[in-house]
C-alpha cells in the first residue's frame, strides 16, 4: 500500500488535522542538557511551539488525547534521520524550565510553594526533540489519524534551522 507524500505547509500556516487546526508558532534551539540535568553535551534540544485550536474546548481528557497524538509525531532532519519528541502543554514546559533554574533546596521550596498544578484545557503546546549538534534542515511531520475529507494524511513544516 503506497503512502502519499507529506503535504508541505509554511511556518505559522494553519494545518487541518481532524477536529483540530494546528500552527507551528515558533521554534527554539537550546544547547546542552534540557532542564538542568546531566546529559550528552553533543545533544541540543529543539523546542517547537504549537497552537492547536479545537483542543482547548474539549477538557482534560482531550488534553491527554492531544498529548498521545503529539508523542507519535516525528522530526526529520536533512540527513533523513527521524527524531521522537516529548509533548507537553507550554505552561508545564515553562514551569519545568523555571524549576531547573532553582539552585538551592530553599529556593526550590519557595518556588514549589508558589506553583499550582497546570490543569484545564489548553491550546498551547510544545514538542521537545533531542537532536545532535550536527543536525540541520528540520521538518516536522504531522500524521493525521482523524483525517476528514480534504485534509492531508501527513503534513510537513520546514522549520528553517
Amino acid at each position: 500500500c503506497a503512502t502519499k507524500p507529506p503535504v508541505p505547509f509554511s511556518f505559522r500556516q494553519t494545518i487541518p488535522m481532524g477536529p483540530y487546526q494546528v500552527r507551528v508558532s515558533q521554534t527554539e534551539l537550546r544547547a546542552g542538557p534540557l532542564f538542568g540535568g546531566a546529559g550528552d553535551p553533543e545533544i541540543n534540544s529543539l523546542i517547537i511551539y504549537l497552537t492547536i485550536d479545537g483542543a482547548e474546548s474539549q477538557g482534560d481528557a482531550k488534553n491527554e488525547r492531544v498529548a498521545h497524538w503529539l508523542v507519535r509525531q516525528k522530526l526529520l532532519d536533512g540527513q533523513g534521520r527521524r527524531h521522537r519528541g516529548i509533548p507537553m502543554p507550554t505552561r508545564n514546559y515553562f514551569n519545568m524550565a523555571e524549576a531547573a533554574a532553582v539552585r538551592t533546596e530553599h529556593d526550590f521550596e519557595n518556588w514549589a510553594f508558589g506553583q499550582t498544578l497546570a490543569t484545564g484545557p489548553t491550546r498551547e503546546w510544545v514538542l521537545v526533540f533531542p537532536v545532535s549538534q550536527e543536525s540541520r534542515d528540520f521538518k516536522l511531520l504531522l500524521r493525521n489519524p482523524d483525517r476528514l475529507n480534504g485534509q492531508p494524511e501527513t503534513a510537513s513544516v520546514a522549520l528553517d534551522r
